[in-house]
């Protein structure tokens, strides 16, 4: 698994971004023209856009109202097969029922093939023996 910011075609660049997004950077953060995104469409709508398949989806987690700036911000998580992924989040913030921007981290899996099946005790006590083995064999820092 890792981290990245969404990856679109040419094509879809060329539909969803024209259409929509008036400034967008690698960090993920995308700013969007007014009045033509509705707050929770992003990842109703456009959820293909983020992701391959439908094994991934975007959760809405929490909704909350900024009683300073008058904004509505919507958090949403990512969850794969149902299972969350820490870390993969995205924020939505509207005005007056649109979105004015987000940003936010989603998840790729390069081989899903290693989470189609459930883990047997064999291998879980293998693991965590590797993992003691490696982490006794260290030094603590205080020493060196």
């Amino acid at each position: 698994m890792q981290f990245a910011t969404p990856k679109f075609s040419n094509a879809q660049l060329d539909s969803f971004f024209v259409n929509n997004v008036s400034e967008y950077d690698s960090a993920g953060l995308f700013y969007f023209y007014p009045s033509k995104l509705s707050a929770g469409q992003l990842f109703s709508t456009y959820q293909y856009y983020f992701f391959d398949d439908t094994l991934n989806e975007m959760t809405l987690v929490r909704a909350w109202t900024d009683s300073l700036l008058h904004y509505d911000h919507y958090k949403y998580q990512q969850f794969y097969k149902d299972i969350k992924i820490e870390g993969a989040e995205f924020i939505e913030h509207s005005q007056s029922g649109f979105l004015k921007y987000a940003y936010g981290k989603v998840a790729t899996f390069q081989d899903q093939t290693i989470y189609s099946g459930l883990l047997t005790s064999v291998m879980a006590y293998d693991s965590l023996k590797k993992q003691l083995n490696y982490y006794t064999s260290l030094s603590p820092a205080w020493l060196d």
